[in-house]
């Protein structure tokens, strides 16, 4: 059977849910404003970790290790100016280099050739240059014995 309440008692469940609310929103409002005037915490580290100084000018080097795999952020591929064939891969991957070290080995047999070719070319002109002393001697020998005169 139902029972019906005075309208006290609703009167005073609603006062209270009404000051319940104000205190949880007062209460809000202070820790909100304590945080807000709180200064931020430094960060702890250990004291081994930390290298205490004073400052200087100059230079700083810094030498970083670590784990992994070092992975470009961009790719730049290099054109060759001539075709080739790669025959032998010195290094791999992971493989420390420096700046004189041999990364791969290309082969073109085209300019090989050209290379030979100008190679016999040379030879020639210099034997061609060796010659030429004999060959004015020569000419000039002719020139005198068939008129008996010497030509300049």
């Amino acid at each position: 059977m139902d029972v019906v309440r005075p309208k006290s008692v609703m009167r005073r469940k609603k006062i209270k849910r009404i000051v319940s609310l104000v205190i949880v929103l007062m209460a809000a409002s202070v820790v909100t404003l304590g945080l807000s005037r709180m200064r931020p915490a430094a960060p702890s580290v250990d004291r081994a970790t930390v290298w205490i100084d004073t400052v200087k000018r100059g230079e700083m080097l810094r030498q970083v290790r670590g784990l992994g795999t070092l992975v470009p952020e961009e790719v730049r591929w290099i054109p060759a100016t001539t075709d080739g064939i790669i025959e032998q891969v010195k290094v791999r991957p992971g493989d420390k280099v420096s700046a004189a070290s041999v990364i791969l080995i290309m082969n073109n047999p085209d300019v090989q050739q050209r290379a030979t070719d100008a190679e016999l070319q040379l030879k020639g002109a210099e034997a061609d240059l060796a010659n030429l002393p004999g060959n004015l001697t020569k000419r000039n020998f002719e020139s005198t014995s068939a008129t008996g005169r010497r030509r300049v």
